[in-house]
């Protein structure tokens, strides 16, 4: 949700790329809510996209000293260093992102992708791996609560009697795997730039606890 109504102007502002005034609008913002993760991190991407470095990681910096057990304020952080050519920053700060969110497989595959880059060839393949490993799990999790739903004759999705083979323990790793999918899906904007809209859904929604 949005903070207040400048906060969703200044959304629309970068969701519509007017970089400029999103960042006149998200400034407005902070002054009245200077402990926002949220508004730093997307002023932080305004700046980035108008390539202004030193603002960016400020921001992102800010964001990442406000909510520091987020996986998702080191990767951005991550993505913004490698981008303005700190390749070294950025494999820190997406093994740290890794460590809180050792379910992500984005985060996994753009470490490695950083670790080639740097010709650590041997360690960019284990995270590759390990980001193979952790979609087909979601994937196979993802199944199995499909499965465990059947739609009765007017319609009403209900439990199946498979359901009842699943633990408590299955449904809140399955639950967790799902939205983890989701999160780092969105977080793809960080190595595609056709995935700008992606992103900003992500901005406005990939904030709730999970």
């Amino acid at each position: 949700m949005f903070i207040n109504k400048a906060h969703e102007d200044a959304y629309q502002y970068l969701q519509n790329a007017d970089f400029e005034k999103a960042i006149k609008k998200y400034s407005e913002c902070i002054l009245n809510n200077p402990n926002s993760p949220e508004l730093f991190s997307e002023r932080g991407v305004a700046y980035l996209n108008l390539k202004q470095e030193s603002n960016c990681l400020k921001d992102l910096d800010k964001s990442v000293e406000l909510q520091p057990d987020y996986a998702y304020r080191y990767a951005s952080r991550g993505h913004a260093k490698d981008f303005f050519g700190d390749t070294e920053g950025a494999i820190e700060d997406y093994e740290i992102a890794a460590e809180l969110d050792p379910n992500d497989s984005i985060i996994y595959n753009n470490l490695g992708l950083l670790l080639e880059k740097k010709g650590n060839i041997s360690l960019a393949k284990e995270n590759f791996d390990r980001s193979d490993k952790l979609r087909k799990e979601a994937e196979r999790a993802e199944n199995i609560a499909l499965e465990s739903l059947s739609v009765s004759e007017d319609g009403i999705v209900e439990e199946s009697a498979s359901i009842s083979e699943i633990t408590e323990s299955d449904k809140h790793e399955t639950q967790d795997k799902k939205n983890a999918s989701q999160r780092s899906e969105l977080m793809k904007f960080f190595s595609e730039k056709n995935q700008w809209t992606e992103f900003l859904k992500f901005l406005k929604n990939g904030f709730k606890i999970k």
